[in-house]
């Protein structure tokens, strides 16, 4: 089932359900414009002669709360059938219910009922879908095809962190320092590895990192370090992960050819290929980073 985004959203319903007709389909939303019951939102203002409504942000944060557990899949050539997706989708055994869509030829929007669910595909960054890597970035409100989002989820360490911090509650709130907490490990949870606390963390690209952190208690204070695991690079230029502005495709475009290239095409559409056979083959390396890892 493909979510609309804007309006009311429908209640959720597995494609597992769809297929075995475990429940009935919920009644459509309205769709005719009804001038008795419509509450206008925004407000028109004008840019150079052309009509703006301007949405408030509490508006917007209406408006978004029904896709707070939405994710973005992101194909570099292409991806499978829908239905191949619903499928694979099923057999990553996702315990609440989800909806998923076409946004367009690379893209497809992923909306999760369960919190669990969406920090399950969120938290690994790249999947394989029969073959296609996919790889996924967290929805938001001025989610932009042509752009990646900033936010990614990230491990991060605090070494030698006190045993009393380890709680739950304490160490979630020391993670809001660094950014939007998303879990712990297993080890950290059961106190196995007391050397180390992880927390997997929603951390902004566009915001600086704390590489360390203070901890108060009674009239001490001591500096708690941050250790990021496997950082990835993001460009704030072109608005993609994988490079920093230094390694910027685009920035080293605008300054011109270093010397010319015989047969080279100039065109935009092979200028943009390039770059998504970069993010295949980062793709590709991370992968293979992962799957060392696990060894």
């Amino acid at each position: 089932m493909a979510t609309t985004i804007g309006g009311s959203s429908p209640p959720l319903r597995s494609y597992r359900d769809a297929v075995a007709g475990a429940a009935a389909r919920p009644p459509p939303p309205p769709v005719s414009f009804d001038t008795v019951s419509f509450r206008p939102m925004g407000m028109l203002t004008r840019d150079q002669g052309m009509k703006v409504l301007r949405f408030s942000s509490e508006e917007i944060a209406r408006l978004s709360q029904p896709f707070r557990y939405a994710l973005v899949g992101k194909f570099s050539h292409g991806y499978p059938s829908m239905q191949h997706l619903r499928r694979w989708m099923l057999a990553q055994g996702f315990r609440g219910d989800f909806s998923v869509g076409a946004i367009n030829a690379r893209h497809i929007f992923i909306k999760f009922a369960l919190e669990e669910d969406y920090t399950k595909l969120w938290i690994k960054s790249i999947w394989f879908v029969d073959g296609f890597p996919m790889r996924v970035f967290k929805w938001t409100p001025t989610f932009n095809p042509r752009e990646e989002s900033p936010i990614v989820p990230v491990w991060v360490r605090l070494p030698e962190l006190p045993i009393q911090f380890f709680d739950r509650e304490a160490l979630f709130s020391i993670a809001r320092l660094l950014g939007t907490p998303l879990r712990t490990d297993v080890s950290t949870a059961t106190l196995v590895r007391p050397s180390v606390a992880r927390v997997c963390v929603e951390i902004n690209f566009l915001e600086p990192l704390q590489t360390e952190i203070g901890l108060g208690f009674g009239t001490e204070v001591i500096i708690q370090p941050v250790v990021y695991e496997r950082l990835p690079k993001y460009c704030a230029t072109c608005k993609h992960l994988g490079h920093d502005e230094d390694e910027c495709y685009e920035k080293i475009k605008n300054r011109g050819p270093v010397r010319p290239v015989e047969g080279e095409d100039q065109r935009a559409s092979d200028r943009a290929d390039l770059r998504e056979k970069l993010d295949a083959q980062r793709a590709q390396r991370e992968l293979h980073t992962r799957r060392k890892a696990n060894v």
